[in-house]
Parts: C-alpha cells; sequence; structure tokens
C-alpha cells in the first residue's frame, strides 16, 4: 500500500492492483456499518492509514489487532472460547476460505463449505476465486476467512453486494490446524488443544 515491492511474511506479492484495491477497501469498510478493522501495533503504521483516511473525510473505526487472535496471553480468558462455541452452535450458514493447509479448521467451526484457495498470490485471479465464493454467498451466513491480504479486497466488495458476517482470521488459527507455527507464538499446539478440547473433532 505504500508502493515497496517483494513479499510479505507468507509470499504474497505486492503488486499495484492490490495495493489500489487495499487503499479503496479501507475506506469503503470504513464507512459500513457494525465494522471493526484491526490496528497494528506500531504507531507509525496506523498514524499513516489514519492521516490518509482524514484526508479523505473518512475516520477508521480501529479496534483492538488481537480481536480475533490465538496470541500468548488468549488462553488466560475465556473470549476465544465463547467466541467460537458462538461459530460451531450458529445454525447460520457458515463458508471457510483458507488455503489447504488450514483444511481441519471446516470441521472444527463445524463450516458448511470450505473453499481452497492457492497458498499465495491467489489476488492474480481475484475475479476467478471471487465467483467461486460468492456462489456459497447467501443472506445471513458467516464467511470465515484466512487469506492473506487480499481478504480485505473480498470482505468489502462482498459486503457491497450481501448481508452477512465476514471474519478475517488471518493465521490466529494455523497453529491449531497444522500443528506448525506460522508465526512466532510462545504458546504451544498443546496449549490450543487444552483450551479447545470441547470442539475438537473426534477424528
Amino acid at each position: 500500500m505504500v508502493g515497496e515491492r517483494g513479499a510479505n511474511c507468507d509470499g504474497d506479492r505486492y503488486h499495484p492492483w492490490l495495493a489500489n484495491r487495499l487503499w479503496h477497501s479501507l475506506l469503503n469498510l470504513s464507512v459500513k456499518k457494525n465494522t471493526y478493522l484491526g490496528r497494528w501495533w506500531t504507531e507509525n503504521v496506523w498514524a499513516y492509514f489514519d492521516a490518509f483516511a482524514s484526508k479523505k473525510g473518512v475516520k477508521i473505526p480501529w479496534y483492538s489487532y488481537h480481536l480475533f487472535m490465538n496470541d500468548d496471553e488468549f488462553f488466560k480468558y475465556d473470549y476465544m472460547y465463547k467466541f467460537v462455541q458462538f461459530i460451531v452452535n450458529t445454525n447460520r450458514k457458515k463458508i471457510f476460505v483458507a488455503n489447504i493447509n488450514n483444511k481441519g479448521l471446516k470441521d472444527f467451526f463445524r463450516a458448511n463449505t470450505y473453499i481452497t484457495i492457492p497458498s499465495q498470490n491467489w489476488s492474480y485471479e481475484y475475479g476467478k476465486w471471487l465467483k467461486i465464493i460468492e456462489m456459497e454467498v447467501e443472506e445471513n451466513a458467516i464467511l470465515l476467512i484466512s487469506a492473506g491480504m487480499c481478504s480485505k479486497v473480498l470482505i468489502d466488495e462482498i459486503t457491497d453486494r450481501h448481508n452477512l458476517t465476514c471474519i478475517d482470521l488471518g493465521s490466529s488459527f494455523d497453529l491449531l490446524a497444522t500443528g506448525q507455527k506460522s508465526r512466532s507464538w510462545k504458546h504451544s499446539y498443546e496449549d490450543e488443544l487444552r483450551y479447545y478440547k470441547n470442539f475438537i473433532p473426534k477424528n
């Protein structure tokens, strides 16, 4: 979004189309009802976005970056447990979008549909994946997504046309899904298994 070249920590490449769509999504999501955007913890990052949005007359609805995050403190509290409990028990249609490594989360969240996207750079075929995902969308569904930078673009566009709940889980459940750390957490796989033991499928 600031014009750098290269890729993020997951190997997802930066490119101009994605940058432009992310800027558009940031502004567009910020003026939608019931929207909460995770504020990156370093001030230079969120202050940069705030300054840009302010020039456009927009106030970003920041919330805790760790709102849906299995970080190193989460298992001391019950908020993530209650979040998963709600998702598991709701009768609303649940659509999960992520790469093949997280496939086990379909059964964990009792999702109706799992859409497997490429691990990296699906933004280059965004139109194709948008159509596939949108075919599964119904009113009042819940879309859970762990799909990198372009997740924000998808959420913005789908909520322009449909009334549904979209939750960008990012990498929060990677460890539970794979047993391998995709981020530098200090807690263990076993910590997450114990915390979520009531929801872990028998298989």
